[in-house]
């Protein structure tokens, strides 16, 4: 399992409690010996780990005394539900090798909750802290914007009571220190503090271009060819109690200064990461130092297709995708599916790709079953190529309404190999046959199997699937989480749990990853889609994309985001997939039809 599962979401300094990290306490701090209080605690609660942490520091010791034995027992209790769980005592190793006792209890607290944690020693005496857990909210980013000569993004968070910590990082490729294929998250530092704008509503503007470049220089990476892959903006969400005069260990230690423990010392909040990324615009990353295109539509899409149907006199159209956060122009550019011809199709007048949004576009001419290698392509004002992609001779069935060709998810492509006896064939695991959805999110639209319900909490955390088709060769869940440029490992096979059609995927597989804060999963199918016909090919013809293989289709036939969830609940379909609506706050019903969303009922 990833360091999430078993890390402790604790901190040892309070210099620590922006970054969640283990820290180690100074040596110095004496919390005055035979103050009349049992023990110092510092930690805090977090809405979006399975494991919680809590120092706990005698009074009666000096902070570094390096005791094997404590006399301490630790609990919570969440004082809406009652439920009341003991924690465990760990002997920890710090960074300064001092020694200390961290106490730790597998749960998740509940987003909105108030938790009382109590250390009691065996004559009875208590130090309590109380604490209120915050809501999980995610960022959202804004659109691209050119401030004094800089290209930044606003980064807007919601529901949020107080921010401790906020960063900036971008993801690459290409460090001269690397070998070729990976990538490293680089930390960019900005000026900019999250501003409150309302009640629970924090903004910060990311100067995007001068914090790049400024970082890039300092560490002798501007100009080396770096590739951005992805930015990033993260903050750490708090309580509001999370109001501290200091970070300093050794000054909240003392008595007389902050602490929100009553009957002890030190500080216990609660409080969570949360993150966004995006894709900077070809003008943005090219500004910043990283050797990218100047033509922005090459961060284009084409994300659906459907050419005109001879059959059906259905009119054809083509659907641009844009990941960025700008808008992108087609002003001057062309479509064809002809490459000698660059300019059959021009587009008239100021067409733009909204960001974030798709463009549908007419095509005005058809496919030709005569042609031996079909795309559709887009080219510049200069009759340069920019985007391009090969076209499947998609014809439909006798009484079939038609389909299109293209990616689901939105603007996804992904090659994977598999061998089938001697011979290796190659896939792209998001694009193939659609149902038809112009200027709006693809739909897979054939019923192979569903992702019916997600449980995340603790390290037991599982996916359950419908399967619709019988005789499919193999059904994989796959997450998000996997940083960007890793290798998926699909080894979270889907094992059925008994009668109609139901299926589990579990956390404790090493290919499967449900991180607390929310994901997307993807359900990867191995079928026969008999929506394609053959021969398609015309005689003398070269033979068909590989990834036309009818014989053994590889795609991904169900994505779902998950957000946050409460303790003992999950989210899914009600009722069930396909049929139902995606519902947070469900009881879970591994394996079996899913329950009522209330808790009351």
């Amino acid at each position: 399992m990833r360091d999430r599962l078993t890390r402790i979401a604790t901190l040892v300094a309070l210099a620590a409690l922006a970054s969640g990290s283990w820290v180690g306490c100074s040596d110095s701090v004496d919390p005055t010996l035979g103050l009349d209080v049992p023990f110092s605690l510092y930690g805090y609660l977090d809405p979006t780990a399975d494991r919680q942490g809590i120092r706990v520091v005698p009074i009666a010791e000096s902070i570094n005394a390096d005791s094997v034995s404590i006399d301490a027992a630790v609990s919570s209790t969440d004082l809406e539900t009652g439920e009341t769980l003991r924690w465990r005592d760990s002997l920890v190793t710090f960074a300064d090798s001092s020694i200390g006792h961290v106490f730790v209890a597998d749960f998740t607290p509940r987003p909105g909750s108030t938790i009382q944690v109590d250390a009691q020693r065996s004559d009875g005496a208590v130090s309590t802290a109380t604490v209120s857990v915050p809501s999980i909210s995610e960022p959202v980013v804004g659109q691209e914007m050119i401030v004094g000569g800089d290209i930044g993004y606003p980064v807007q968070i919601t529901g949020a009571p107080r921010i401790v910590r906020s960063a900036f990082s971008i993801t690459v490729g290409g460090h001269p220190d690397d070998p070729p294929g990976t990538f490293r998250r680089i930390e960019i530092p900005i000026r900019n503090e999250p501003q409150r704008v309302a009640d629970g509503t924090w903004v910060v503007d990311v100067p995007f271009v001068s914090a790049i470049r400024r970082q890039l220089e300092r560490l002798g990476l501007l100009g080396t060819g770096l590739g951005i892959v992805s930015a990033e903006h993260s903050f750490f969400v708090a309580d509001e109690g999370w109001d501290l005069p200091s970070l300093d260990p050794d000054a909240l230690a003392e008595p007389g200064t902050f602490s929100n423990v009553d009957a002890g010392l030190g500080f216990v909040g609660s409080g969570y990461t949360t993150t966004v990324q995006w894709l900077p615009s070809s003008a943005a990353a090219r500004a910043a130092g990283f050797p990218v295109s100047t033509d922005a539509a090459e961060a284009l899409v084409l994300n659906e297709i459907r050419f005109n149907n001879p059959i059906t006199n259905e009119a054809g159209w083509v659907e641009f995708y844009n990941p960025t956060q700008a808008d992108i122009s087609l002003r001057g550019y062309s479509l064809t599916n002809d490459a000698s011809r660059p300019r059959l199709q021009p587009f008239v007048g100021d067409v733009v790709v909204p960001a974030r949004g798709y463009y549908v576009h007419p095509l005005d001419f058809e496919y030709s079953a005569s042609q031996q290698r079909p795309e559709l392509a887009l080219y510049g004002r200069a009759e340069d190529l920019v985007l391009n992609t090969p076209l499947l001779p998609l014809l439909p069935d006798e009484g079939d309404g038609g389909y299109t060709y293209g990616s689901y998810p939105d603007g996804r492509s992904r090659i994977v190999r598999r061998t089938i006896g001697l011979e290796e064939r190659i896939y792209d695991i998001y694009r193939g046959p659609l149902t038809p959805t112009p200027n709006a999110p693809n739909e897979f639209g054939l019923d192979v199997a569903y992702i019916n319900e997600v449980y995340t909490e603790g390290t037991q955390g599982w996916v359950e699937t419908v399967t619709v088709r019988a005789g499919l060769d193999s059904i994989r869940v796959i997450s998000e989480g996997a940083p960007p440029g890793a290798l998926w490992n699909v080894s979270s096979k889907v094992r059925p749990t008994g009668a109609n059609g139901y299926g589990v995927a579990d956390e404790e597989d090493p290919g499967l990853v449900l991180p607390q804060i929310g994901d997307t999963v993807q359900l990867l199918v191995f079928f026969d889609d008999r929506r394609i016909r053959q021969p398609l090919v015309p005689d003398g013809a070269p033979p068909l994309p590989i990834d036309l293989d009818r014989r053994f289709q590889i795609r991904v036939v169900d994505s779902r985001r998950y957000d946050g969830q409460s303790a003992g609940r999950s989210v899914g379909y009600l009722p069930q997939a396909p049929d139902g609506v995606w519902t947070p706050d469900l009881q879970p019903t591994r394996g079996t039809p899913n329950a009522s969303s209330r808790r009351a009922l």
